[in-house]
């Protein structure tokens, strides 16, 4: 298996089949598309659908020394869909999305979940790790971040992040407004990555049964001062426990702790992040 198919093993066959085969002339149909009409494109279902929106991106890399690795190509272009769907049904919610690309066709997140109250909602199922401040802040792809790559600190699993970015069980989220200040809490508790070869490998939404995963948890506190400005500081920590298919290294235990802080003054935004990652073999 090639690693340009590597991600779409996961997904069964038939489904697989058909992404091979539609998938790359359309999304550059597509990508262009939305990209000359408008960035970014809100679809509103009727009824109980829901929400659809349509986060398109298109990459172009240029490597000045791919000569010295011929099976690396110099020029490269890279279309991709982010879509990412929302819907309720009084106090059921359905959150997905679904990310489309070259290299990778799989949910970065699918979950269902109840509103327990007007501001407290229990999900199940694949979802982010509340895990500092970017992890949270820009889930859509790359249209809403900041910077052309994520942090390495907060990297996906399949590119080689240090951490467990996906998370697939129980969330727990509550908000405390008030007319002068706002605090979220997520506490979460589901299973994380394995590690296979040198990188982790999250439970896959395809294959669920595919690898060996445990028990994570996991908390955030976020106290923002005025709920009309994103001035804000958190905390936050995370336990997690990951199996490895290595001879030398059969179990790693990694504590995840830290503080971020945002403050915007003026125009200019200033975003801090301090984070400790322990490992425990």
């Amino acid at each position: 298996m090639t690693a340009k198919h590597h991600y779409l093993a996961t997904m069964p066959g038939k489904v697989r089949a058909v992404t091979q085969l539609f998938f790359f002339p359309a999304s550059w149909v597509l990508t262009g598309l939305l990209l000359i009409h408008g960035p970014t494109q809100a679809l509103e279902l009727p009824g109980y659908f829901g929400e659809l929106l349509l986060f398109p991106t298109l990459q172009f890399q240029h490597r000045t020394r791919s000569r010295d690795k011929p099976g690396i190509p110099k020029n490269k272009i890279n279309p991709a869909i982010d879509l990412f769907y929302t819907a309720r049904i009084k106090n059921f919610l359905i959150l997905a999305e679904l990310p489309l690309s070259r290299k990778h066709q799989d949910f970065a997140r699918l979950q269902i979940g109840w509103k327990l109250q007007p501001d407290s909602r229990l999900w199940f199922g694949r979802y982010h790790n509340p895990f500092g401040y970017w992890n949270e802040r820009y889930h859509h792809g790359l249209y809403m971040q900041t910077t052309i790559k994520r942090p390495g600190i907060a990297e996906f699993e399949r590119k080689g992040g240090p951490t467990p970015i996906h998370i697939t069980g129980l969330l727990y989220e509550k908000t405390i407004l008030t007319d002068r200040h706002l605090i979220d809490i997520n506490l979460g508790l589901g299973f994380g990555p394995s590690l296979e070869a040198k990188k982790f490998k999250p439970m896959e939404v395809f294959d669920p049964g595919d690898g060996t995963h445990r028990l994570n948890v996991l908390g955030r506190i976020v106290f923002q001062s005025d709920p009309l400005v994103e001035n804000k500081i958190g905390v936050f920590s995370g336990y997690t426990r990951i199996d490895s298919n290595r001879q030398s290294l059969k179990l790693v235990k990694q504590i995840q702790a830290g503080v971020f802080a945002r403050w915007q003054p003026t125009a200019i935004k200033l975003t801090i992040i301090i984070i400790s990652i322990s490992r425990l073999c």
